[in-house]
């Protein structure tokens, strides 16, 4: 089984200049982890997670917090908090492949791009979790189970 029969479509993605307070609600709306950072042309230049835009935002209570911390001045942009890619799969990836990626790795999800680097898609550990509860009932079947 290839990436393309798993990921997720079509991407939501995000450019660097997308307000952090508009990722979060994009991360809430579509129930993702994670979202892809493109540029004008699409093309991946990052990707901002949950841990990127929540970090520093939640500020303490006074009561048991430093004040002071609430007065901090935080990043406004997905460009100023996001990480920068290190790993994409492409559409023709071998699933097992991307299984022992996301089992080796901390990434919940990875982006997919095409040849010119334009996000396609986007493949989760959930994704996965679907595809192998499919492959079994599949199994079941042709099996009389």
């Amino acid at each position: 089984m290839l990436v393309r029969h798993v990921m997720s479509t079509p991407p939501i993605t995000v450019e660097s200049a997308c307000p952090v307070t508009a990722a979060l609600g994009l991360l809430s709306e579509h129930q993702v982890t994670a979202l892809p950072v493109v540029d004008e042309q699409r093309r991946i230049i990052g990707v901002v997670s949950e841990r990127d835009l929540i970090r520093g935002r939640i500020p303490p209570d006074p009561a048991y917090g430093d004040p002071r911390a609430a007065t901090a001045v935080l990043p406004q942009t997905v460009g100023e908090v996001m990480s920068h890619v290190t790993v994409v799969v492409r559409p023709e990836t071998d699933l097992a492949e991307l299984g022992r990626l996301l089992a080796a790795r901390s990434f919940r999800s990875v982006p997919v791009v095409d040849a010119c680097d334009q996000v396609v898609g986007v493949v989760s550990r959930s994704d996965l979790v679907r595809a192998l509860v499919r492959e079994e009932e599949q199994r079941d079947r042709v099996a009389g189970r």
